[in-house]
């Protein structure tokens, strides 16, 4: 197994709990080549992330356009109105996902630079990224998301909008005294694409790439092979991520953080990874391939259980599951360095004196009572569905192979804790701000927020994580169901002497 990967771990749960992802097989042989061959990051999804669309009649589309009819009745309510202007854009741009989502796309990173900035800080200097939409020249409603953000968020005292390029087929930029000057953004149609683009140049190369005047992904004969490898023919997401690149343009100025945090992933000889996450039967398949100082590394990370333990954990009406076969312990650890990794010396200092408060407030050790308590395996599924598919709304299963006493202590304290604290920090509050923890007999907590939020409790084996408390009651019913008896066959009867 290879070391503890925080990106790749997060995108296996990320697709495994995500609404509706389409299981569309293989990625359209343009989609790699609208990638310039010299990006940082990479992340394709071929099939898009709506899924299929309801049957007439039905009111139920994806999660992300269910998540896009919430947005917009809050603000049809006036509750957008309370938030301030930063908040009223992301809100908008969440509602725009729908639009984007449901086509095949791919986001790049082409380039970044970092100032220093005050004590062990740094700030963004630049950053060039790219979105690539396969409208197939569908292009109306995007245009009409568009549309509706520049009216919205734009001052036209200090923003500038101008036209580039041939009537016939124009692109959009918009430059902004208010924001820095590499913060351009331009878009438009380029072929059978829509690329919006951020940063200086970025338009350029990407259009350049999707009409075959500069080099592509598929260009670059490493790409090719892992892609094969990892059969990402068959892929519903694939990325890939150069750190090379990363380490090469960033170390000069940030002088060794971001070789602690690649370290901190347990990525500290990998130099570029590629990863898969598709489907097998409803078992979800990822694979990677890392290029380490020497050799390339091969890894299956999703994998079809082959214990029996593991698979009894799974509702048969489950419809996708993912079974990661990883430590939890080192996953959480090494999540934990790579972001202290990344954050100032003070802020690093600051996060351990108050984690280390918390646990002397409760008289608990997160090291000893709950990650030495762990297992090997996390199960994601989706069962129970949940009924607005809104994404990210899936079950957990996190194995405990120690004290399932010590865990459930361990964690109730801690709950306890931010019961408190949202209780006090609730005091005064409006209504809609009053979130609560609730703490059942049965031994369910979970998060009320008006509605029943996410919720967890602790098994004999299994700490269980879902998006209600009826969810996790559905899940304990299953895990603690009688052990099914084997049926045997009749003994045979003796012959006579």
């Amino acid at each position: 197994m290879a070391k503890p990967m925080m990106i790749l771990l997060l995108g296996c749960v990320i697709w495994a709990a995500g609404s509706a992802i389409s299981t569309a097989a293989a990625a359209p042989p343009d989609l790699a080549r609208a990638i310039p061959v010299d990006a940082w990051a990479v992340l394709m999804l071929p099939g898009g992330l709506s899924g299929a669309p309801p049957a007439e009649g039905h009111p139920q589309g994806s999660g992300f356009e269910t998540m896009a009819v919430l947005l917009d009745q809050a603000r049809r309510m006036g509750l957008a109105a309370q938030a301030d202007a930063g908040t009223r854009l992301v809100m908008d741009a969440l509602a725009s996902l729908p639009v984007i989502v449901r086509h095949p796309l791919a986001v790049c990173v082409l380039g970044a630079d970092v100032r220093p900035f005050g004590e062990g800080g740094y700030r963004l200097a630049d950053l060039r990224v790219g979105l690539i939409v396969q409208t197939g020249g569908c292009n109306t409603d995007l245009e009409a998301r568009i549309r509706h953000l520049l009216r919205s968020h734009v001052n036209t005292e200090s923003a500038t909008i101008e036209t580039i390029g041939e009537a016939t087929a124009p692109s959009y930029r918009l430059t902004d005294r208010r924001l820095p000057e590499w913060a351009q953004m331009q878009w438009g149609a380029v072929g059978d694409s829509y690329v919006l683009a951020l940063g200086s140049g970025v338009f350029d190369r990407i259009a350049a790439a999707i009409r075959g005047a500069g080099q592509s992904l598929p260009d670059d004969s490493w790409f090719r092979s892992a892609h094969t490898r990892c059969r990402g023919e068959t892929a519903v997401v694939e990325w890939m991520i150069r750190f090379d690149r990363i380490r090469e343009h960033l170390e000069p100025v940030m002088a060794g953080r971001p070789d602690e945090v690649i370290a901190g992933l347990g990525l500290a000889d990998v130099h570029r990874g590629l990863w898969m996450v598709g489907s097998h039967g409803r078992a979800v398949e990822a694979n990677v391939m890392l290029k380490r100082d020497g050799a390339d590394e091969f890894t299956p990370i999703c994998v079809v259980p082959e214990e029996a333990r593991i698979e009894a954990t799974i509702p048969p009406q489950a419809t996708r599951y993912a079974a990661i076969h990883y430590s939890p312990r080192e996953l959480v650890l090494r999540s934990r360095d790579a972001y202290l990794a990344s954050r100032a010396p003070s802020t690093r200092a600051d996060w351990l004196t108050l984690w280390a408060g918390i646990e002397e407030e409760t008289g608990i050790s997160t090291e000893r009572d709950v990650l030495q308590q762990l297992g090997r395996w996390i199960v994601i599924h989706d069962f129970p569905p949940n009924p607005l598919s809104i994404p990210l709304a899936r079950t957990v299963l996190v194995e405990i192979s120690g004290s399932s006493v010590a865990v459930r202590t361990a964690l109730d304290r801690l709950l306890e804790r931010y019961q408190r604290a949202l209780t006090a920090a609730a005091n005064g509050a409006p209504g809609w701000f009053d979130w609560q923890l609730q703490h059942d007999a049965d031994g369910v907590w979970y998060l009320r927020a008006g509605i029943y939020g996410p919720a967890l409790t602790v098994t004999e084996r299994w700490i269980v994580i879902s998006f209600s408390p009826v969810a996790v009651r559905q899940n304990l019913a299953y895990l603690q169901r009688p052990a099914e008896k084997p049926t045997t066959a009749p003994a045979p009867e003796r012959p006579a002497p």
